[in-house]
């Protein structure tokens, strides 16, 4: 069988043997392998290039705005302000200011897409999914929070050396007088939305257009990972990427890869308000952890394919044979 291309228009796919789309009529331009390879690189580097940059400029803007506020306000002049002073005066505004600029990166992908006459929500696969299979996803990106949290207390309680508290207290800095509110917004809401858009909806996916199907995955989740810029978070956001693209691809939605991480973060908030020692109540949460994540999980990827997803991928169809 001919490896599978996509139409430069619609995106649809289509056989390396077809001339012409089937769903638009568009001529499809063939490409070497390599060159696929290069450009699915280059666009998700693109991605990922108004992702950070976006972020990098707004939070300039306000940590100069907060800077500039802090001189004025001490008695001092500059000589009288610290680090500590301008994260206190950061922290007040700083979940407002990250789901800005997470907003912005979105405008900033739907405006791209719209110029190209098609729209990001189709292009991500923003389809519905079951209601069932939506709760599934919740319950596994909570688990796996427990399981990951659970883990990394034992294994610091048994290895202190390993912990390395500098991302908390960085994080303590910088949200320590955030309304908690707009916090968990930011965390559980707009980070899961943003970070799935960009890293299962536009990077992985242009990935899988330019070489094999695994090896999309493996980068996807390592980039995922680097981003998060350090050891620890690493790790384990590198598997969890991995276990998000693949629901990606069993429910064809991306809804199922946010559900996870929205539950992921947003257990976290409770889970920061426990404390976690290597004792039997623990290990014994961590065990029921580890049993509901590979019941759900069972029940994720042992099971076909839902009708709606079914639905939703004919109505798609219709809709490219309407253009």
């Amino acid at each position: 069988m001919s490896k599978p291309i996509f139409c430069p228009n619609c995106n649809a796919p289509a056989q390396s043997s077809s001339h012409f789309c089937n769903y638009c009529g568009t001529k499809l331009r063939k490409q070497s392998t390599a060159g696929a390879f290069f450009l699915s690189l280059a666009k998700s580097a693109a991605f990922f290039g108004v992702f950070y940059g976006i972020r990098l400029l707004i939070d300039a803007l306000y940590t100069g705005f907060v800077t500039a506020h802090t001189i004025a306000a001490s008695p001092n002049g500059v000589a009288g302000v610290t680090e500590e002073m301008i994260y206190e005066e950061y922290s007040y505004l700083a979940p407002e200011i990250a789901m800005l600029s997470a907003f912005l990166v979105l405008l900033c992908y739907a405006i791209y897409y719209r110029t190209k006459k098609k729209r990001l929500i189709k292009e991500i696969s923003l389809r519905r999914m079951p209601f069932f299979s939506f709760g599934a996803m919740l319950t596994l990106g909570v688990s796996t929070q427990i399981i990951v949290a659970l883990f990394l207390s034992i294994l610091y309680t048994i290895q202190p050396e390993l912990a390395d508290d500098s991302y908390s207290k960085l994080y303590e800095l910088m949200f320590k007088h955030s309304n908690p509110y707009t916090e968990f917004a930011y965390i559980a809401v707009m980070t899961p939305i943003i970070e799935e858009t960009l890293f299962r909806g536009l990077i992985y996916t242009r990935l899988k257009k330019g070489m094999p199907t695994a090896m999309a995955i493996i980068l996807s989740s390592v980039i995922f990972g680097l981003a998060h810029g350090n050891a620890e978070q690493f790790t384990y956001t590198f598997l969890l990427g991995i276990l998000m693209v693949l629901v990606y691809e069993k429910y064809d939605s991306l809804w199922a890869p946010i559900a996870i991480h929205a539950a992921f973060n947003g257990s976290n908030f409770l889970l920061q308000s426990l404390d976690f020692s290597n004792s039997l109540y623990y290990l014994i949460m961590l065990f029921v952890a580890i049993g509901v994540f590979f019941i759900i999980t069972a029940f994720v990827f042992f099971t076909k394919k839902t009708a709606v997803s079914e639905l939703s991928k004919a109505k798609e169809h219709t809709d490219y044979e309407a253009l």
